[in-house]
């Protein structure tokens, strides 16, 4: 019998840095949220517009365009994986040491 994926809890973003939300430092803030079990796998993130929003109001403007180049290293790393036309999952932490 497949397991339920958790219920899906509210996107929250963590501290903001001294300098504002940036594409690395919002690339960051996600891995460490995935690291640490914040974001489980088969959670589905906010869609671009909602995440630049979210990190807007903790700092000014962020565009849609910082946010998904800020998902680009989280989806090379393994961390999450995109379905066109259905958002962007969480899969896991990234592997350590290529395993």
């Amino acid at each position: 019998m497949a397991t339920t994926p958790p219920p899906p809890r509210p996107f929250k973003p963590g501290r903001r840095p001294n300098a504002g939300w940036g594409r690395t430092s919002i690339a960051a803030d996600i891995a460490h949220q995935i690291d640490t079990g914040q974001l489980p796998p088969g959670t589905k993130l906010p869609s671009r517009a909602q995440l630049a929003a979210l990190y807007a109001n903790e700092s000014g403007d962020v565009s849609e365009t910082t946010i998904m180049r800020a998902l680009d290293p989280l989806m090379f790393t393994g961390r999450v994986r995109g379905e066109q036309g259905r958002g962007v999952y969480v899969v896991g932490p990234a592997a350590v040491g290529g395993q």
